[in-house]
């Protein structure tokens, strides 16, 4: 079951690091909303692969998995993937977006603040704590710290969902018959 797990999660990974390679280079260019849409409509297309991976699982255990098992099965995959999507991250933000995506994200929310008829004062007090979060974000750690967060609500979900529907339980007949096999 563990090959099976990796197998699906790398898959995940795959279309999770695909989707932000070609989406990155829009960051500035599409409106933030729609760059969530895609983003997350993305993570819920590559986490289908923690059904596929139980559905596995389960054939291989002759049709019959346990939740918990389901659930290991299914976590590993959202796991694997959600790795694989902050290592593409830590190397596109590292080698390409240090500098200009904190700038972009700062000018965004500062203009947000602005619209939404902020003081001077709020907002270079706003500014003050971007600043402050940049000199946290440009550490490798809490960069990927932050980065595996942002799929973890889709994965967590995507992996229950799986677990919950990939099991299959023992009904009264399939009890019976293998009762009556075993006579």
């Amino acid at each position: 079951m563990l090959r099976i797990a990796l197998r699906h999660g790398l898959f995940a990974g795959l279309v999770l690091a695909a989707l932000l390679l070609g989406t990155a280079p829009f960051q500035g260019v599409i409106p933030p909303w729609l760059g969530m849409v895609i983003g997350y409509a993305g993570m819920v297309g590559a986490f289908v692969f923690a059904f596929a991976a139980v559905r596995r699982a389960r054939e291989r255990a002759g049709g019959m998995l346990p939740f918990r098992h389901a659930l290991g099965v299914s976590l590993l995959v959202v796991l694997v993937g959600s790795v694989c999507y902050t290592l593409t991250w830590e190397v596109l933000y590292f080698s390409r977006y240090r500098v200009s995506y904190m700038a972009t994200y700062e000018a965004r929310m500062v203009e947000s603040a602005r619209a939404s008829g902020a003081t001077a004062a709020e907002i270079e007090r706003q500014r003050a704590e971007l600043r402050a979060f940049a000199v946290k974000y440009d550490q490798p750690l809490f960069n990927a710290a932050i980065t595996m967060l942002e799929p973890m609500p889709v994965a967590l979900v995507m992996a229950l969902a799986a677990a919950a529907f990939g099991r299959r339980r023992r009904t009264a007949d399939a009890g019976t018959e293998s009762a009556l096999a075993r006579a």
